[in-house]
């Protein structure tokens, strides 16, 4: 389990719609652990925890980003 492999499985999220239908399907019932479980299914081993953690550096990742790309 790792931070990698769940910044991994955000990255993949953000490619696959057979994924995204599947947190979709949960609708409001989604938590972290149907999102570790969605995870597992897909190959991705993590931890509720490591998944916030990824979550945060992914955000602020793309924060940076966009900043940079606005002071232009």
């Amino acid at each position: 389990m790792s931070t990698k492999s769940a910044l991994l499985f955000i990255q993949h999220v953000g490619r696959d719609e057979s994924i995204k239908d599947k947190i979709r399907a949960h609708g409001l019932e989604s938590n972290l652990e149907t999102l570790v479980s969605i995870g597992l299914e897909a190959g991705y081993s993590f931890t509720a925890k490591e998944l916030m953690v990824a979550y945060r550096l992914d955000w602020n990742a793309r924060w940076i980003f966009n900043s940079s790309r606005s002071s232009r």
